[in-house]
């Protein structure tokens, strides 16, 4: 059976996939050989070199099946049986993305069967190192029972519901560098354990997570503002100090105009040592009133930032 596979990457890479039958055995070339023919020829070409004989078939099948992006519904299930079936295949896996291209499979369902198929998968997958996860229903989290998988994560990016089966997986991440949550509790329900995640260094997501990881040594932040959150975003720049000795990098997307210089005032004071911080807007109706009292502000983290060569994050 053969399945191929050309979907587009959230940053638009391209790769191709083979369920592959066996390939023959035998061959006059070495396996180093192989591997330098191998390392130089085109994804598309891959395929075809694995069918030769049992030295290409290694290496290739390594090469295809090291980053997986899989957005189309019906691939996705066919790859994942693969490697469910198949287990040579599924240690061959270092970065896995698994979403529903809203752009041409928007009106396929996702029902429990294919999330079945995707665990099943990842249960193989003892090398896995990135994985990006979105279910556009958000309740079929049970995917992520780390009962059912055998890895750890250096990135890890997450679009469904969070709740119970979150929390454990992420509990179980002790080497997690990298973590983006997009949904976050609404009120604290289902909260992390004080000592989860003990080497994330970056996060990107909804304001209730964060305000959760601020006693881990991290260096970038940057926070999903929430109007209706159950976190006040003042409240939370105060609690920055906790992390304030290892925090390089600070940005807030939709922060309300109307606290952006509070916000301002309170980081430069809360956050010392930052280097970066992201685009905050300050419309001319609020300018002009707060400025005699946050100019010196406003100056401060700049020459502070001057002073320390200015890092972009």
């Amino acid at each position: 059976m053969q399945v191929q596979l050309g979907e587009t990457h959230p940053q638009t890479r391209e790769i191709s996939l083979l369920t592959m039958s066996s390939a023959s055995a035998g061959g006059s070339l070495s396996p180093e050989l192989c591997g330098r023919i191998v390392k130089w020829a085109r994804g598309s070409d891959l395929p075809f070199l694995a069918r030769t004989c049992k030295s290409f078939q290694t290496v290739s099948e390594k090469r295809i099946y090291d980053t997986l992006v899989l957005g189309n519904p019906t691939v996705a299930f066919d790859a994942c049986r693969s490697i469910s079936t198949a287990e040579r295949l599924g240690p061959y896996v270092h970065q896995f993305f698994i979403y529903q291209d809203q752009n041409r499979y928007r009106n396929v369902t996702l029902h429990v069967q294919f999330w079945q198929m995707v665990q099943a998968a990842m249960n193989h997958m003892c090398n896995l190192e990135k994985f990006y996860i979105h279910d556009p229903a958000g309740h079929n989290t049970f995917v992520l029972d780390p009962t059912q998988l055998n890895f750890q994560l250096d990135d890890a990016q997450i679009r469904i519901n969070w709740d119970a089966h979150v929390v454990d997986f992420l509990a179980s991440q002790l080497s997690l560098d990298r973590l983006t949550v997009m949904y976050g509790p609404d009120n604290f329900e289902y909260p992390l354990a004080p000592d989860a995640l003990p080497a994330l260094k970056q996060f990107i997501g909804a304001i209730t997570v964060a305000v959760q990881l601020l006693t881990r040594p991290l260096t970038h932040l940057q926070v999903h503002v929430d109007e209706t959150s159950s976190v006040p975003v003042l409240s939370f720049i105060r609690r920055l100090s906790a992390t304030s000795a290892t925090l390089r990098s600070l940005s807030f997307l939709e922060l309300p105009d109307a606290i952006a210089i509070d916000a301002l005032k309170l980081i430069s004071t809360t956050c010392p040592q930052l280097r970066y911080v992201g685009v905050l807007s300050f419309p001319s109706r609020h300018v002009s009133s707060y400025l005699s009292s946050a100019g010196f502000v406003i100056n401060k983290i700049i020459l502070t930032c001057s002073a320390k060569k200015f890092i972009v994050a």
